[in-house]
């Protein structure tokens, strides 16, 4: 068969191989009812690149988000639309097109190694894999990996059967763009450098020059080609964005604060939650709080005065300016954003107040920035806010609105200290009259009434004789290095008085089971039998178990007798590469094995189900003659053609079927969400895609969540697996379609905004 007819096979066969890709994906993508999580994650980054192009690069690769943007703002030429349901269908269609042009790679890689017909029929089984099927209809990074992974695997292939050594600036180039949609692709690097060892073993007799040593330029210049395609684009990237590691391989780089759910059965509030207590009685209160790292919690109690509120401080390490605050949310917000190397947290440095009509001696406290100095400026002097905010249109000052309320100097009542201002700005509590000029007055944080104490998670107090009257009481839950707080108000009534509520409230019996915060048995190297279950399980099931066996028979038979060394080093490293980075994920990142994982080791190898199918036929054919009889080859051809399609008739059910019934729960969460909650109303979820769909404002949570951020809170749990605080309430709840019969409700928290 001359070229011009084996173009035209390649071309039948790929042409047959992406018009049917594309159909099933179209169809897949019709009959899609919710993205998957991380495609709401993608969409996210996609959205806020014009906005924060270098905080998107830094918080992930950007290369998937970027052609996500790059695809719609294409569409937006001809779709002026910028809604949710454009976002969706313009980032699946994009997907979809890199899985149907990842067939082409595919299939002429399968051709170096297998030959054309073996590698028709190992991507057409590709493409009627369910789960690969459906990764590449959904919002996910994979197939555009796998899609230059295979690119990349194939010129290297090629460049190293014909020893075209300018071919891998080609490969190094197509390494770095894939290295921006997925790090890993970085192991072409290895192969590359295991490549270069197999020619040079294998030509180092041929290569030795007359003095006797082996001359070799080849092989070390295709190194330096390689190297320099991948550096030259990732080296000036890295110096842009500040990190050659991407987020998701870097481990966390700062903790967040201990999240407390419910005080004495009451959710945790913004504001203070109020008890009562006879004299002489005791007064339980258990405390439901969890740190998602794990960490052991102290707790403590701090005596303030009513209506007063925390002051957190932080300091920016580069220029040592102080920045205080009494809002909770501002704190969250700081923390979330900025890592310790940009900011250190001091904590509560004093209390004060938030609103002006708490106390009639209350004086504003004005926070003005300066962005030359870098530098806040705290005051309670209108005259000289007035005097720097007139130099406000040389760029010298800018108004920050009030910070809180204190008391002027002279005005203070007796336990309050002076806060006093320095020659460099800072402001800083201190009674020593010494120092620097006081600028206003705070509170400090005193002792707790007697009898008052913690006792592991409960705090337990029995006011004596004389201890009438009411208590402000800050609770500060500690992981070692951040607090959260929840501010009490303790109301002591005479024997003769009724009380509101019960006395006493234990915390749970099981408080690790109750906040949902479960530590892993396993660490480290313990989770490695673990992860081989969770790989070869993922790996079977991707493969839909019946082509498991001839894709161990392929590979056994084809390493064995027909490879040539180049490719059985090159694809052993496929597999052990692939597979130790799904182990080493599981391990040492997060204890998780999605089927979508092992997507590139089954495209690389997909090749050696045709040959164990053929193998498993010529099997079948034997069994079935007898004596001298000659084995036809149309009974072989039989055989072959029965396991395929019995292999792709078991795909094609879960393939096609669609999947309205399992998702039909969280529609109808969406639905309620978008029918009864306004638009400014903050909806704490398990499932990012809730408010995605609903188009809220979500926080995520895992485990737990603080329900002072939140105005509802999303559970999905065994109906009796976790009792709610008292003080939410159940607004709506649906059954999900699990074996576990778990129940999605929807709760509302009451809370107040600050």
């Amino acid at each position: 068969m001359d070229k011009t007819r084996l173009l035209k096979s390649d071309c039948t066969r790929l042409g047959v191989l992406m018009g049917l890709c594309l159909a099933l994906g179209v169809y897949l993508i019709a009959t899609t009812v919710l993205i998957s999580k991380d495609g709401v994650f993608y969409i996210g980054q996609a959205q806020a690149f014009p906005l924060d192009p270098l905080g998107v690069t830094q918080r992930h690769p950007p290369g998937y988000p970027v052609l996500l943007w790059i695809a719609h703002a294409t569409a937006g030429l001809f779709i002026r639309s910028d809604s949710v349901s454009s976002w969706i269908h313009v980032s699946q269609s994009i997907t979809l097109l890199c899985r149907v042009l990842t067939l082409i790679p595919l299939y002429f890689l399968g051709k170096s190694l297998v030959g054309g017909a073996r590698a028709f029929w190992a991507v057409l089984i590709l493409i009627v894999l369910p789960y690969p099927a459906r990764f590449g209809s959904d919002v996910l990074r994979d197939w555009p990996y796998v899609l230059f992974l295979s690119m990349g695997f194939w010129l290297l292939y090629w460049a190293l059967r014909r020893q075209a050594w300018w071919m891998f600036s080609l490969v190094g180039l197509n390494t770095a763009v894939a290295y921006s949609i997925q790090p890993a692709a970085t192991q072409l690097v290895i192969y590359a450098l295991l490549g270069f060892a197999i020619v040079l073993r294998r030509d180092a007799e041929s290569c030795v020059c007359a003095e006797g040593r082996p001359s070799r330029p080849g092989p070390l210049a295709a190194a330096a080609l390689l190297v320099a395609g991948f550096a030259g684009p990732v080296l000036p990237f890295a110096f842009a964005t500040g990190t050659l590691i991407p987020h998701p391989l870097r481990p966390p780089t700062f903790n967040s604060p201990p999240v407390i759910v419910s005080v004495g059965g009451k959710g945790a509030s913004r504001d203070p939650l109020e008890f009562e207590i006879r004299e002489g009685e005791l007064l339980e209160v258990g405390i439901e709080a969890s740190d998602s790292p794990g960490d052991d919690l102290k707790f403590s109690l701090a005596a303030v005065p009513a209506g007063s509120r925390p002051v957190y401080q932080f300091r920016l390490t580069a220029s040592g300016d102080r920045f205080v605050t009494i809002s909770d949310d501002e704190k969250d917000t700081l923390l979330e954003m900025y890592p310790p190397a940009v900011r250190d947290y001091d904590g509560i440095v004093c209390y004060a107040y938030a609103r002006a009509d708490v106390r009639s001696d209350l004086e504003p406290v004005h926070r003005l920035w300066s962005p030359g100095r870098q530098r806040h400026l705290y005051t309670t002097s209108l005259s000289e806010k007035d005097a720097l905010l007139a130099e406000s249109s040389k760029g010298l000052w800018t108004y920050e609105g009030i910070a809180f309320y204190a008391f002027a100097e002279g005005r203070q009542p007796p336990d309050a200290v002076p806060v006093r201002r320095f020659a460099n700005m800072e402001t800083v509590p201190d009674n020593d009259t010494n120092k620097g000029e006081v600028t206003w007055c705070v509170h400090m944080a005193g002792k707790p009434p007697a009898g008052m104490s913690m006792e592991g998670r409960t705090l337990r107090w029995r006011p004596g004789p004389g201890q009438r009257g009411e208590y402000g009481i800050n609770l500060i839950v500690s992981d070692g290095e951040l607090e959260s707080c929840q501010l009490m108000k303790m109301t002591v009534v005479g024997p003769e008085m009724a009380v509101s509520g019960p006395l006493t409230a234990p915390p749970p019996a099981n408080p690790q089971a109750a906040t949902g915060n479960p530590q892993s048995t396993y660490a480290g190297l313990g989770r490695l039998p673990g992860a081989v279950d969770r790989l070869f399980d993922g790996f079977a099931e991707s493969l839909m178990v019946f082509f498991l066996a001839p894709w161990c028979v392929g590979l056994y038979y084809r390493m064995r007798h027909d490879a040539d060394a180049l490719e059985r080093v090159l694809m052993t490293a496929v597999i052990v590469v692939n597979a130790g980075l799904m182990l080493g994920r599981y391990v040492w990142v997060a204890p998780t094995m999605e089927r979508r994982y092992c997507l590139p080791l089954v495209a690389l190898t997909i090749f050696y189900v045709p040959i164990g199918l053929e193998h498993i036929a010529l099997w079948l054919s034997r069994k079935g003659v007898s004596g001298d009889e000659q084995l036809s080859s149309k009974q072989f051809s039989r055989w072959f053609l029965i396991l395929a399609l019995i292999g792709i008739g078991i795909c094609l059910p879960k393939l096609l079927m669609p999947r309205y019934a399992e998702m039909d729960c969280e529609v109808k969460a969406i639905q309620w969400l978008r029918d009864r909650t306004h638009a400014v109303d903050v909806i704490a979820v398990p499932d990012s895609r809730l408010t995605f769909y609903a188009q809220r404002t979500g926080l995520v949570y895992r485990g737990v969540v603080d329900p002072r951020r939140a105005d509802y809170i999303v559970r999905i749990a065994v109906s009796d697996a976790v009792t709610p605080p008292s003080d939410w309430s159940q607004e709506y709840s649906v059954p999900t379609h699990d074996r576990r019969g778990r129940i999605l409700t929807i709760y509302k928290t009451h809370r107040r905004r600050g």
